[in-house]
């Protein structure tokens, strides 16, 4: 809220009024071409586009570098801190299940594996027993 204050003096008397509104965020500028669409104030930074097809300035033309003759960095750069080559493996709880699904499922495949071989051994020695009367 900002308030605003007037005071008039008329004949001798004094007459204040204030008055508070709300404060209107800024929506700020939208350039297009170098000035604000919102409320026509021109861009500091706006630059006029060159045409490519015209130089800018022909009297001074580029000089290529030789690339037999590599330039030196103005600056070399060290690692701040030695890389690592450790890993850490997350924490498991080991009463928790396993994360690859595999649990439940093996171990009903290996009690149907060891009821079929009973089965198997029970089959066979009914049959030799029979065999044998």
């Amino acid at each position: 809220m900002t308030a605003y204050t007037a005071t008039v003096t008329f004949q001798d008397e004094v007459y204040t009024n204030t008055l508070e509104l709300a404060d209107i965020p800024a929506a700020g500028h939208h350039f297009e071409d170098g000035v604000c669409t919102e409320c026509g104030e021109k861009d500091p930074d706006y630059t006029e586009p060159t045409d490519p097809s015209e130089p800018t300035d022909p009297s001074e033309p580029t000089k290529p570098t030789d690339p037999s003759e590599p330039t030196q960095p103005s600056e070399t750069t060290q690692p701040t801190e030695e890389p690592t080559t450790e890993t850490t493996k997350p924490a498991t709880d080991p009463e928790a299940p396993d994360q690859t699904g595999e649990g439940p499922q093996v171990i009903i495949l290996v009690a149907v594996l060891v009821v079929s071989a009973a089965c198997l051994v029970f089959v066979i020695w009914k049959l030799k027993k029979s065999k044998t009367k």
